[in-house]
């Protein structure tokens, strides 16, 4: 694989976002389509445990139907082999360690976009993440990876140019509610209004499958609606990502619940441990171990 160009990086850098063309091959794409599959399937099951044994940092699956479109699915890597070895053998955690000029990369967590009817109502308001993590830092990139091909009519994703580069965060409408504005925590009419300023620098990210957006956290983003007539649907893997100056620092406006409230290991202010969290980029031998390769693992029966 290619290293990030220095190019791409002072984009990443300048705009908070950059498209890297072709990043993942064909066979990435079909396996992890068919592995999304897989764990919908499996889901369907209400017997099925939704949980990610032995893998602390990993948060259980999550399905949300009719949000931001058709179907939200959360924590998919702990379900099946595929995602699990594209955590360790593709040219993920590379990328982002290299646009973020990280000397390590943490895989954090995920959530993937399936977006198969049309209409106004399947876009993605304006926001942005940053504001709802408890993770602070510069270095917390995210990885869109687009499963299919996204067209001006497939719902792709918007970006306001440039503006990563703020301070503080805004008080999210996902965040608690009865919480006050602040120094750090701006009203969210704030990043409204930046956004409809005539002339705002937003771009629109038309892609083809395996091209993949590298985001930084505090970009202000969203999606068109999906107003294809064609048959199919819009399939997007969002993956979020620590680096070197990660800290775990959650607060009021960004509660975690259970997912992570019992790890004593994860101390408020310091960096998130190689035991919760281990290090993708580069592979670490002996101590601390990444998450074992599964590539060449059978997938489980649907």
């Amino acid at each position: 694989m290619a290293a990030v160009t220095p190019a791409q990086i002072a984009a990443y850098e300048r705009d908070g976002v950059v498209l890297i063309e072709k990043a993942f091959s064909r066979q990435w794409v079909d396996d992890l389509t068919a592995a999304f599959d897989r764990v919908l399937a499996r889901a369907e099951d209400p017997n099925y445990d939704p949980r990610a044994p032995g893998l602390p940092g990993m948060r259980k699956l999550g399905l949300t139907r009719g949000k931001f479109g058709d179907l939200l699915v959360q924590g998919l890597m702990a379900h099946d082999p595929v995602f699990m070895a594209w955590l360790t053998d593709s040219p993920a955690a590379q990328l982002c360690a290299e646009i973020a000029r990280s000397k390590t990369m943490r895989f954090w967590t995920d959530a993937a976009f399936q977006k198969d009817t049309t209409g106004e109502t399947n876009g993605t308001p304006w926001h942005n993440d940053y504001c709802t993590w408890p993770f602070w830092g510069e270095q917390l990139p995210i990885l869109w990876l687009a499963l299919t091909d996204v067209g001006m009519e497939d719902a792709p994703l918007q970006t306001l140019l440039g503006s990563h580069a703020e301070p503080h965060r805004y008080y999210s409408w996902l965040s608690p509610p009865g919480l006050g504005t602040s120094e750090m925590y701006h009203p969210w009419q704030e990043l409204l209004d930046k956004v409809a300023v005539p002339g705002a620098p937003i771009r629109a990210w038309t892609m083809h499958a395996g091209d993949c957006l590298l985001m930084h956290s505090k970009i202000i983003h969203n999606s068109l609606p999906r107003t294809t007539t064609r048959p199919g649907r819009r399939l997007a893997l969002s993956t979020r990502w620590l680096g070197d100056d990660a800290i775990w620092a959650p607060d009021a406006y960004t509660p975690m619940g259970e997912y992570l409230s019992g790890e004593v290991d994860m101390v408020h202010g310091k960096a998130p441990p190689p035991r919760v969290f281990p290090i993708q980029w580069p592979i670490q031998s002996p101590t601390p171990q990444p998450i074992p390769s599964r590539r060449d693992a059978t997938p489980e029966p649907a």
